[in-house]
Order: structure tokens, then C-alpha cells, then sequence
């Protein structure tokens, strides 16, 4: 992988995260809960402590931590307590970033900010809520799902993973349509134009890449060979 990056121009994720200062304090303001509100504001008392707790006791965030993330909307919440699972995980795209600014190559999104912000608040607060709740029940350890889902990467079984993917996400309407089709046959063509001139370097959520309508299917439909990379 890094032989075949190293080779590229460009590097293209979902969203190009070259931003300005200004850019970065408005994506951060978008994933709060809307007129200074907090998730207390969107639950019984009872449910709040017991996401408080959760997080303070099982996940050990910091109490003054935990206040500040109850300000976040769900999605963004639940984000914040898997990073805090993981402990040292590192970002997939901050790496490629940080590669790409040493090699001097142009960055590229798939998609706008505000696209992806766009399908997020089609979820409502309360669904995200729900999910989020369900989410501090599960048995399973968030850390140990995060490691299955990055194994199941590694050893590309894409299949399973997306059916994983799938089947973890029944609580939001319209997902797979929303969150992976409509993105997927949006990509194709930008992809397409940015290849044509250059090498480019594409990296996006292992979800987008199987299926029918996934990313890899879409781009054969359309003449290309997909290879996958082999140790």
C-alpha cells in the first residue's frame, strides 16, 4: 500500500481534510447539539445519569470530559466514546494526510463537508439517542467491535464486513440508501475525472467498498479492473 501511495499524485477521501482554521471551528460548532443545548435536554433524568455513569465508570472519561461531550449530538457522542475505548487508536485518514503533506501531493474530497452533514441531520436527535443508549448496553465492548471490524478489513473480507456494517446500523432509516448508496454512485463519476491526468490514491470507509452498489462494483459496471492489494 504504501509502494502504491507513494507512486500517486493525489490523495482523495470522503472529504478533504486541507482545511483553514475557520473551517475547522465551523466543522466542530456542526457537531454540536443545536441552541446550546445538552443531552439532558433530550432525556429523563434517570437516562442521563446512566450515560453519565457509563462514561465516567465504564468508559473512564473524566467527569469535567464528560460534561463538555454532552454538548455533542449523538453520533458525534458515540464517536467520543469509542476514540476514548480505544485509547491510542491511530486515524486512518490523519495518517494518509500527514503522508500526503510530506510527499507534496494535491488533496481531494469525494464530497463536500456539508453533504455529509446533510445526511447525518436527516437522522433525528431522538433516533440518534436511541442508538447511542442501545450502544452503552451492549455487551460486547466497543474496542473488541472495532477490532473485529479492522480484522475482518485486514484479511479483506469485505463481504462480511459490510453485512456487519449493515446489520449494526437497523436502528437509522434509510441507511444503506443515505449513508452508502447515493454516496457510492455520487463518487464513481468524480472519481473517474480525477484519474484520468493522474494517479490518485483513494481512500474511503471499508462499508463504501462491497456489495452490489458498493464503490469496487460500480467502478467494474463501468470497464474498470479492481485488484486488491496482496502482503
Amino acid at each position: 500500500v504504501e509502494e502504491k501511495f507513494e507512486s500517486c499524485q493525489i490523495l482523495a477521501l470522503e472529504i478533504d481534510l486541507d482545511m483553514t482554521m475557520t473551517e475547522k471551528i465551523d466543522l466542530a460548532l456542526k457537531t454540536m447539539l443545536p441552541d446550546a443545548k445538552t443531552i439532558a435536554d433530550y432525556i429523563d433524568s434517570s437516562q442521563y445519569q446512566e450515560l453519565r455513569s457509563y462514561m465516567i465508570n465504564d468508559v473512564g472519561i473524566k467527569e469535567k470530559k464528560t460534561d463538555k461531550y454532552m454538548r455533542l449530538k449523538p453520533f458525534f457522542l458515540s464517536s467520543v466514546i469509542l476514540t476514548e475505548q480505544l485509547d491510542d487508536i491511530k486515524s486512518y485518514e490523519e495518517e494518509l494526510m500527514a503522508m500526503a503533506k510530506k510527499n507534496k501531493m494535491s488533496t481531494m474530497g469525494l464530497e463536500s463537508i456539508e453533504y455529509q452533514f446533510d445526511i447525518l441531520d436527516k437522522v433525528s436527535i431522538e433516533d440518534q439517542l436511541t442508538l447511542l443508549m442501545e450502544g452503552t448496553k451492549e455487551q460486547e465492548d466497543g474496542k473488541d467491535q472495532f477490532a473485529q471490524m479492522v480484522d475482518l478489513y485486514k484479511n479483506q473480507q469485505l463481504n462480511t464486513l459490510y453485512e456487519l456494517t449493515i446489520s449494526e446500523s437497523t436502528g437509522i432509516d434509510n441507511f444503506k440508501t443515505d449513508f452508502l448508496d447515493t454516496r457510492n454512485s455520487n463518487w464513481v463519476p468524480i472519481i473517474e475525472e480525477s484519474i484520468k491526468d493522474s494517479s490518485v490514491f483513494i481512500a474511503v470507509g471499508a462499508g463504501h467498498l462491497a456489495g452490489e452498489t458498493g464503490v469496487i462494483s460500480l467502478l467494474q459496471a463501468h470497464g474498470y479492473t479492481v485488484t486488491a492489494l496482496k502482503d
